[in-house]
């Protein structure tokens, strides 16, 4: 099964410990009625559970990976809500929806001397067929429909129960490590520099980053530059030059395009940053380093296969 990445939040943690229960939001879905609409509590996983049958297209895993999904009523399905995936169905479905933060299950984690859980191994828009999830939130429906105070306490306890049993079935919590202290944990730092590769385009403010992986915006710096030896900023501006050095190498792309796709605002941008990483400006390196054009590939291999030496 395929891993769902996650990214840790810890200072949600800390928040959600009063009371982990209030983080998890559930809501009965019926699409033929409303617009389904997911509440944003940052970084979070979805389980959808069907109550009755659908057939049609979704978008399922990344934005736009639209295919045929049949799903039979009871089917349960698990997307991470920060990766884009928010199982957008094209025709109308009744479903139970349980928005879990991540920092519910890190606590989870922690009150079972854990570490913390890096993904479920659960894949995109596939029937878990869990029969527990089933019986958790069929328990769930009755109290959906009282009032407020009197189904609070016990949808309370079905809302952890539920997220206590998707962190150990599909999270498979492990012994504690220990990190480097001070530095991001090792899959919060492939995260971060997953999502500055493939944004050298268009740039990412700190801000995003930061709330992408879960942490502030302070110590997300601090921890990434610990990790990595450079800011992110820094970190950018490498993945960006070696983009750029592979088109060179590799195309025949004018530098000024080359400039454009590789996030620098114009050319004279490019052969500034570029002669002062590189001692030379960008067309003398190019003529010392260019390939033949059997060797070349399409742009986008290019920027997908690159990132900082």
């Amino acid at each position: 099964m395929a891993c769902i990445a996650r990214s840790m939040d810890r200072t949600q943690t800390r928040e959600a410990s009063a009371n982990p229960a209030d983080a998890i939001e559930i809501h009965e879905v019926d699409s033929q009625r409303a617009p389904v609409r997911l509440p944003d509590v940052g970084p979070a996983i979805l389980v959808r559970h069907m109550l009755g049958p659908y057939l049609g297209e979704a978008d399922v895993g990344a934005p736009g990976a639209s295919r045929l999904l049949a799903l039979r009523a009871g089917a349960t399905l698990i997307e991470d809500l920060q990766l884009g995936s928010r199982l957008r169905m094209a025709r109308p479905f009744h479903a139970i929806d349980v928005v879990i933060p991540w920092s519910v299950l890190d606590i989870i984690a922690i009150q079972a001397h854990a570490a913390p859980i890096e993904g479920l191994e659960a894949s995109s828009g596939v029937d878990l067929a869990d029969p527990t999830i089933e019986h958790l939130i069929g328990a769930m429906l009755a109290p959906l429909g009282e009032g407020f105070f009197s189904s609070r306490p016990y949808l309370a306890h079905l809302k952890l129960a539920l997220a206590t049993h998707v962190a150990h079935a599909y999270g498979r919590p492990r012994p504690h490590e220990r990190l480097a202290r001070g530095g991001l944990a090792p899959h919060l730092l492939r995260r971060a520099q997953q999502i500055l590769q493939s944004n050298l385009q268009s740039g990412l403010s700190l801000v995003t980053l930061a709330k992408a992986c879960g942490l502030s915006t302070r110590h997300f710096a601090r921890a990434f530059q610990e990790s990595a030896g450079v800011t992110p900023h820094q970190w950018m501006t490498t993945a960006r030059i070696t983009a750029a050095k592979a088109m060179m190498r590799q195309t025949a792309l004018p530098l000024a395009q080359i400039a454009d796709l590789c996030g620098f605002s114009d050319q004279s941008h490019l052969t500034r940053v570029f002669k002062r990483e590189e001692g030379l400006p960008p067309a003398s390196w190019r003529r010392d380093h260019r390939q033949t054009r059997e060797s070349c590939r399409g742009v986008g291999g290019v920027i997908g296969a690159v990132g900082p030496n």
